[in-house]
């Protein structure tokens, strides 16, 4: 007696869009869960003694207290 093996394949195929949106969600995911500051770090503004800064401003300055 012959018998024959017979394998059966499911495929499944999304369409490009679909996938392109799940690879967007799955990296913000992965970027979410980096720490703070772990991509970029915070500047570090600070003036020495005799440092400079020179200022042109024309116009109106509002400050505003929240």
């Amino acid at each position: 007696m012959n018998e024959q093996e017979t394998k059966i394949t499911h495929t499944h195929k999304l369409d490009k869009s679909v996938m392109k949106v799940l690879w967007v969600f799955a990296i913000a995911l992965l970027l979410n869960g980096l720490p703070n500051n772990y991509l970029i770090s915070g500047a570090m503004a600070e003036l020495g003694s005799y440092d400079v800064i020179k200022l042109i401003h024309s116009g109106r300055i509002t400050v505003t207290d929240y």
